[in-house]
């Protein structure tokens, strides 16, 4: 019985061949887009808090900037390229950041609010600094307190000044060879390699109550007090090891013992 129906059904019942299907879809058919973000930044690089509107601004790796401020009030903008964003500087009683991008040597200057008083970061201006390019980098930013001017401390041990206002650098630069000169004269009369470099710039402060001063540290183990006015150095002070970053104690009455050190 079961081979008369197996027989009838190879006789009745003929077999269906599904046509091939052809592809016709090319890549452009095809975009991602990001429909919803939740949570930290991806890749953070840096962050900055401005204690005045109470914002805080986290830039990433990749050239965005998310700004958080009270419950629901969230932001992100980026630059045209998608290059690390160094640092972020807010400026004091503007509603406007500044955006260090390192690696193209180029600051930004953003206004946070629109005309209509909301939360809408849009940029206005850019400088680009005039430093080697594709060697020297900017890896320090720093803007006293009262100021307009910002001073970037790059990779090669120098530092360029620009202005927040106006976004254009100024020629006002501190060359590691003359921040250095005091004990590089120093290591000459001692017979000891008198051109040694200093290494990056890793720290720059300002002494309390005394703006015409820098207090610059470089990651070898060289800290300098500048003066802005004479453009010298005034005092040097060597570490034995390398130095990751420098901070100002306002506590302290002397000289030699107002800022701390952090080391490698």
């Amino acid at each position: 019985m079961a081979q008369l129906i197996r027989r009838l059904s190879s006789k009745f019942i003929r077999k269906r061949h599904l046509p091939d299907v052809v592809e016709r879809f090319v890549e452009d058919d095809f975009g991602v887009t990001s429909a919803y973000r939740h949570g930290y930044p991806n890749q953070p690089s840096c962050f900055a808090f401005d204690p005045v509107s109470r914002l805080l601004a986290i830039g990433t790796k990749d050239g965005f900037i998310t700004l958080y401020g009270r419950p629901g009030v969230e932001q992100r903008f980026a630059h045209e390229q998608q290059v690390a964003v160094t640092q972020i500087i807010f400026l004091p009683a503007s509603k406007q950041l500044i955006t260090v991008c390192g690696s193209i040597s180029t600051v930004f200057l953003w206004n946070l609010v629109d005309e209509t008083g909301h939360v809408f970061p849009f940029l206005l201006k850019s400088c680009k600094i005039p430093c080697h390019a594709g060697k020297e980098k900017i890896c320090f930013g720093h803007l006293p307190t009262h100021s307009d001017w910002i001073y970037l401390g790059t990779t090669f041990g120098n530092i360029y000044t620009v202005n927040v206002k106006t976004c254009k650098s100024s020629n006002y630069i501190i060359y590691w060879s003359n921040a250095a000169k005091p004990l590089n004269s120093k290591k000459s009369s001692h017979n000891e390699n008198s051109t040694s470099h200093p290494g990056e710039v890793v720290g720059i402060v300002e002494p309390p109550a005394e703006p015409s001063r820098l207090l610059i540290a470089y990651s070898k183990g060289l800290m300098i007090i500048w003066n802005l006015n004479k453009k010298e150095t005034e005092k040097i002070f060597q570490s034995k090891t390398g130095i990751k970053s420098v901070y100002w104690h306002t506590e302290a009455k002397e000289m030699t013992k107002r800022f701390i050190v952090s080391h490698i």
